[in-house]
């Protein structure tokens, strides 16, 4: 065997074990994120971009809508989109009566949001992004093709 064929095979199998580190680490903290009042998303959209693109892994802590604060990233329930998980930036926030009002924005967006939510509901701060760590996540979590036998 020439050095060059060993040098390529032990980079090679440097990766393979980076990689696994990687899945490993992410799977035990996907299995934590729950038990410690986190959310794991994989944000679909480049609307957050640059701060967040597709492919992010994205955690996020449920807590009283009134600690989200203007220039946080938000993970909400949108009502005019069918109760779908967005992820976006307070630009507004203000109490009314017993629900508070937001308007988000994605950063790479032009248009706002407008929705309310209950003094006593949730709504998702982020934590934590991993790049493109959604991917992996997205690849793990999919069911497997049928067997051709």
């Amino acid at each position: 065997m020439t050095a060059l064929a060993s040098g390529s095979r032990h980079a090679l199998g440097t990766l393979a074990t980076v990689a696994c580190a990687l899945a490993a680490l992410t799977l035990t903290g996907l299995l934590l994120a729950r038990p410690l009042g986190l959310q794991t998303l994989v944000d679909r959209s480049d609307s957050m971009r640059p701060a967040i693109s597709a492919g992010d892994l994205l955690l996020t802590r449920l807590g009283p809508p009134g600690a989200a604060r203007t220039g946080d990233v938000v993970t909400f329930a949108d009502p005019g989109r069918g109760g779908r998980l967005i992820t976006h930036r307070v630009t507004e926030r203000r109490a009314e009566g017993d629900r508070w009002a937001f308007v988000t924005r994605g950063d790479a967006n032009s248009g706002s949001e407008r929705w309310t939510v209950a003094r006593d509901g949730r709504v998702g701060r982020l934590v934590l992004r991993v790049p493109r760590a959604g991917f992996a996540v997205a690849w793990l979590s999919s069911p497997a093709p049928p067997s051709r036998h």
